[in-house]
């Protein structure tokens, strides 16, 4: 019997030249991003360190002199995150990580840096640490993911958890930050080029930060927590968000509309109880006359404010009618409506309390408020005639009159047939909210 010779065995193919680019460049991009995390997460440890030694020997004042120097090199070294984006290393779009990146310069070397005099505010401690725990957590999570391939479960429940804290009161600090700085920016007219000059061009700094602080308020704030999922990912990008944001432009969109209502609400109630403590405490020290300068700047800040619910359609009223939002003719009960949607879209929850006083404060509120709108309106005819301000008057460019004077008197009669149906629609609202919510 003859023995058959075994076949011999087939030979695999070498490795392609591009194959093995594609495994050097997997390796050289994990090295990168490796290094990268690791340095930061360093950067923003130092921070979190050199803050909480501040705070137990100095207090909140000095925070902001321990972390200078580490806060500079870690915010800053996010602009790499920009260029990982441009150029494809991760998925994030430009879009998403642009605007977050931008505001975050801006608030560290724009206002902070520029700004000495914001330095000691209370405000840069609740900052600092939303920021600080936010990136630590953040870049030892992709440090591990990079270096080892893998993650604890209790840092990935971090990574995707505390955001829901840390990210409306980073970015409350955020915009209460560029407010306290417009007096000191429109004292020193920091980085203000004015006219004439050669390029017959002017620039100021105190109104570019007033649209800087409504873009964060109204479009960084809403898409900035999605988009901060996406900011160092690498290829499990997309699957990984819609593992914790349940894979639906449904959820999310309910996740940001909750986190900016929330925002929304607790900003304009912080604004209002300004107003209501510096009110009181003007009353006391000197009198009435004295309440208009203490109140002007927050009141100002939280009655304009009060635009976003005319031009996003918010209605933060819950009415249903944009009319009802865009017609409000008392400042009343303000920090009673705002802590009330506040504490509704943050927990879910009111206390049955607050809902009373929400549907309740109005029926005194609301009168006081109209009357003391019509007095003050009339009040002021005679010096709107007397001195012709805001008139507009003929013959103009734009072959156009306007007289402030008749203005404000349509307005005034505008009242009479508005009030009566707002109060008739509010205590409507009021046996609605109240009767549903005894049925709960």
């Amino acid at each position: 019997m003859t023995l058959k010779p075994n076949p011999s065995p087939r030979r695999l193919p070498p490795p392609s030249r591009s194959s093995a680019m594609a495994a050097d460049g997997s390796v050289l991009r994990r090295l990168y991003f490796s290094v990268y995390n690791w340095v930061v997460f360093i950067g923003w440890a130092q921070v979190s360190l050199s803050m909480i030694l501040a705070l137990l020997d100095d207090g909140h004042e000095a925070v902001y002199a321990a972390i200078e120097r580490h806060l500079l090199f870690a915010q800053t070294a996010a602009i790499m995150e920009i260029l990982h984006s441009i150029l494809g290393l991760v998925r994030s779009p430009v879009s998403s990580t642009l605007p977050q990146i931008t505001g975050r310069l801006f608030i560290t070397w724009g206002i902070l840096w520029s700004f000495p005099e914001t330095h000691s505010h209370i405000l840069v401690t609740p900052l600092i640490i939303s920021w600080s725990i936010t990136e630590v957590i953040r870049y030892s999570f992709f440090g591990i993911k990079e270096s080892f391939g893998f993650t604890p479960s209790w840092l990935l429940w971090l990574r995707y958890s505390t955001f829901i804290v840390c990210y409306p009161v980073g970015m409350v600090s955020e915009v209460g930050l560029i407010y306290i700085a417009f007096p000191f920016m429109k004292a020193s007219e920091k980085y203000c080029i004015g006219m004439p000059n050669k390029w017959n061009f002017s620039f100021d700094y105190f109104y570019f930060s007033t649209f800087l602080m409504a873009f964060i308020s109204i479009l960084v704030a809403p898409y900035g927590c999605p988009a901060e999922e996406s900011l160092v990912k690498g290829k499990n990008h997309i699957t990984t968000q819609e593992l914790f944001f349940a894979g639906s432009a449904k959820a999310d969109g309910s996740m940001v509309r909750r986190l900016y209502l929330s925002i929304y609400n607790w900003v304009a109630f912080i604004g209002w109880a300004q107003v209501l403590c510096y009110m009181t405490l003007a009353l006391l020290d000197k009198g009435h006359e004295a309440v208009y300068a203490a109140i002007e700047r927050p009141l100002l800040f939280t009655q304009t404010a009060a635009i976003l619910e005319v031009l996003g359609e918010l209605e933060i009223e819950r009415v249903g009618e944009v009319s009802s939002v865009f017609y409000s003719p008392t400042n009343y009960w303000k920090v009673t409506r705002y802590s009330f949607y506040g504490m509704k879209e943050s927990f879910g929850f009111t206390p049955s309390w607050l809902l009373w006083l929400r549907y309740s404060t109005f029926i005194a509120c609301f009168p006081v408020g109209v009357v003391s709108e019509i007095c003050l309106a009339y009040t002021v005819l005679p010096f709107m005639k007397a001195s012709e301000k805001y008139c507009l008057r003929m013959p103009n460019k734009w072959n156009f009159s306007f007289n402030y004077f008749y203005a404000n008197v349509f307005f005034m009669a505008f009242y009479v047939p508005v009030v009566p149906y707002l109060f008739h629609h509010m205590i409507a609202q009021r046996k609605k909210a109240l009767s549903k919510a005894k049925t709960t």
